[in-house]
């Protein structure tokens, strides 16, 4: 009886796991969350990060001193001294004192290159999160939009019904009953157009988690929060917080840099070399001969003229400088000119759902009011097929302007602090 019991414990965690997700449902955190750690472009840039990373740690390599050895076997035969053999063993050591700047501002630059390693991370997070939310909600209008067509199309299926029976009746015309045939021939195509939407929506964001999806299990947002955005207030986000703009910003940052490092090939550069010999064998005569012992040594070059090449490439740094300053200017612009966009339709999609859903109750009564005056012969087709369409449409409109508002919002959202 225990074997049995077990069994019967396990089969019933089993089912009872099988049908979570449909007790629970699937929230949008969730899935933003199954996105990103689906993401290959994620896992991606995150490689790219840890590679700058060593890139950093590499260049503060050229302050450090550099130590090498090596072995020389050589013959000899000098005209005035009989011939030998020579074994030396040595070592090098050296040490940059000044290279115009160069090492100092290389490591500025990698600096500015993981900022910008991790830009790139951070705005393919936001927009796989974006991706992810428009497709959520875009699930829940499309279901939404399909249950309005669902109750259309069951309306218009009842009105035929009644126009039928009393076409039967001789109390109305043939036309009356061809006329709701075609409306209901139109609800049916709406039908089919939201049930493909649905479909189309709930693969998009199958392809972001990586699983299956199943519209059914989507949690809808039961609240949205209406906030009053303020323009300046979200223009000051974009630019202290939107990865791209701060992308260029630090791109800007690399060409002043390398513009300074330009003028550094102006500047002299500066080594400390040192080299201790160990002679083997030979070295008696080596002394004799050549004079060769260890030394120390600092080397001092400067570059006087060479063709006009350093010139000309502080030129080109310089236009790049002005070319990225532009770049960044206009990106600016255009992301105050997209969140004013955005903040229009963000009030148009506001009075639309204020006005629709005042719209909705009266659209409901007057359907009613109709439908049943339609029964009792008071009413003609054509007033209960427009009061149906208005129904309808207050419907639809409402959906919409419903989830267009939380669309904009992930919009938004997306450019002030992603």
């Amino acid at each position: 009886m225990r074997h049995y019991g077990f069994v019967f414990f396990a089969l019933s965690c089993a089912f009872i796991h099988s049908i979570a997700p449909n007790l629970y449902g699937l929230g949008m955190q969730e899935c933003i969350n199954k996105a990103l750690d689906y993401s290959a472009r994620i896992q991606s840039q995150r490689e790219y990060y840890s590679s700058a990373t060593y890139q950093r740690y590499a260049s503060f390599s050229a302050f450090m001193p550099t130590l090498q050895t090596s072995y020389i076997y050589s013959y000899n035969a000098p005209t005035a001294n009989i011939a030998y053999s020579l074994n030396t063993f040595n070592l090098t050591g050296r040490i940059n004192l000044f290279r115009g700047l160069r090492d100092y501002l290389n490591t500025k630059e990698s600096a500015q290159n993981l900022t910008r390693k991790s830009l790139d991370l951070k705005n393919a997070i936001a927009d796989i999160t974006l991706n992810t939310k428009l497709a959520y909600i875009k699930i829940l209008q499309s279901k939404a939009l399909l249950q309005t067509a669902i109750e259309s199309k069951n309306l218009l299926s009842e009105q035929l019904k009644k126009a039928n029976l009393f076409y039967q009746q001789g109390l109305r015309a043939k036309n009356e009953v061809l006329t709701m045939e075609l409306q209901l021939s139109n609800a049916l195509i709406t039908y089919e157009n939201a049930k493909l939407n649905l479909q189309y929506a709930t693969h998009q964001l199958s392809n972001l988690v990586g699983a299956p999806i199943n519209p059914d299990e989507i949690e809808e947002i039961s609240h949205i929060d209406l906030i009053n955005y303020q323009e300046h207030e979200l223009l000051s986000l974009a630019l202290n917080n939107n990865p791209s703009y701060l992308f260029i910003k630090s791109q800007l940052e690399s060409a002043k840099i390398a513009r300074k490092s330009a003028m550094g090939a102006f500047l002299p550069q500066l080594d400390i070399n040192g080299i201790k010999y160990w002679y083997i064998d030979g070295a008696g005569a080596t002394r004799y001969t050549y004079g060769l012992q260890s030394q120390i040594g600092i080397n001092v070059s400067l570059n006087l003229f060479n063709g006009l090449s350093d010139g000309l490439n502080y030129q080109i740094k310089h236009y790049d400088f002005l070319a990225i300053q532009n770049t960044l200017l206009q990106y600016s612009r255009d992301m105050e000119i997209n969140l004013q966009s955005l903040l229009k339709d963000y009030e148009s999609a506001k009075k639309q759902l204020n006005i629709s859903e005042d719209s909705l109750k009266k659209a409901k009564e007057n359907y009613t009011i109709i439908n049943n005056r339609y029964l009792q012969n008071l009413s003609t087709y054509t007033e209960l097929i427009n009061a149906q369409l208005l129904l309808t449409n207050v419907q639809t409109n409402i959906n919409q302007a419903r989830y267009n508002i939380l669309s904009i919002q992930a919009n938004i959202q997306r450019i002030t602090n992603p």
